[in-house]
């Protein structure tokens, strides 16, 4: 699901510009501290939040930073380090339902610079893990017949011949 950031509430400090390079044609532009938020719902497992982003520039030679929220759990703290809109995701591990996403303008309050919000999105699917090779064992053959004993012979007793007395 992704919606214009134009349908998010704003707090004190975002206004809503056009921009010809937006979504739309238009941006919600973020000062230092403001915020945007709206409720978003998924009828399938939620496994990240995606922001298309941009920043006006540096602050005190750093790039601004946003912070995404999913209801009140912080998912990342992430540069802008883009003065085109860019796309940044979070991820996230809830299951389908309803959930307030939330973004703030993290920058310190005495810069000048803003960050821009174009869209923001849940998105669901499994999170991709990297495809590991295959693990190779090595080729080894286990018996795992019980062997048969093999008896050991007992010798045998050979009485030894009396001797027959001869007759007189």
């Amino acid at each position: 699901t992704t919606i214009e950031a134009e349908a998010f509430t704003m707090t004190q400090g975002s206004t809503i510009q056009q921009n010809r390079g937006a979504h739309r044609g238009s941006e919600i532009v973020m000062k230092p501290g403001s915020q945007i938020s709206k409720r978003l719902s998924s009828d399938e497992a939620v496994s990240r939040v995606a922001v298309r982003a941009k920043s006006s520039g540096k602050c005190n030679g750093k790039w601004g930073t946003l912070a995404m929220y999913l209801d009140t759990e912080a998912l990342s703290s992430t540069v802008i380090r883009s003065k085109k809109f860019t796309d940044y995701s979070a991820i996230a591990a809830k299951p389908a339902g309803s959930y307030v996403v939330t973004i703030v303008n993290t920058m310190p309050q005495d810069c000048q610079e803003t960050i821009s919000i174009d869209t923001v999105g849940i998105y669901g699917g499994a999170v991709k893990k990297p495809k590991l090779p295959p693990i190779e064992a090595p080729n080894v053959s286990i018996n795992l017949d019980t062997p048969t004993p093999t008896p050991t012979p007992t010798p045998s007793v050979t009485p030894t011949p009396s001797s027959t007395p001869t007759p007189t």
